[in-house]
């Protein structure tokens, strides 16, 4: 998340989602890493939430800052439809590692654009991406 973030332009809501990263649990039970698998515990999932909430607010609060991050059509009034869709597939390709098919593009720029500003539209898409299965449960 936090490479994410950087090359996005949102450098800014580190500090934030650093400390929402304290809440993630221990990777290790007994000092080694012979007891991780894939499981993700709920645990995960609730630090998992707190980190995307804590850059999807960091991104929507202000308009310059959702600007950094998907670029100067973003407005206090709103942000263009196809600009949106722009932002997401580029965010969306560096969050799943992968590019996003044309129908995933829709259904988060359509869950994000259900009114509000510009920046809490870019700070939605945000919150989606980074909360999607695609990335959240992303095995390397």
């Amino acid at each position: 998340v936090r490479y994410l973030l950087t090359r996005s332009g949102a450098s800014f809501a580190l500090a934030r989602v650093d400390e929402a990263f304290r809440g993630l649990p221990s990777d290790t039970t007994d000092g080694s890493f012979a007891h991780l698998d894939r499981r993700v515990s709920g645990n995960h999932v609730g630090a998992y939430h707190a980190v995307a909430s804590a850059a999807a607010d960091e991104i929507a609060s202000a308009l310059d800052r959702a600007q950094k991050v998907a670029g100067p059509c973003v407005q206090d009034t709103g942000i263009e439809r196809g600009c949106l869709d722009a932002f997401v597939r580029t965010f969306g390709r560096r969050a799943w590692r992968r590019p996003l098919e044309d129908a995933e593009v829709t259904r988060v720029a359509t869950n994000a654009s259900v009114g509000g500003t510009g920046p809490e539209v870019v700070g939605r898409a945000v919150f989606d991406l980074l909360m999607a299965p695609d990335f959240a449960y992303h095995v390397e």
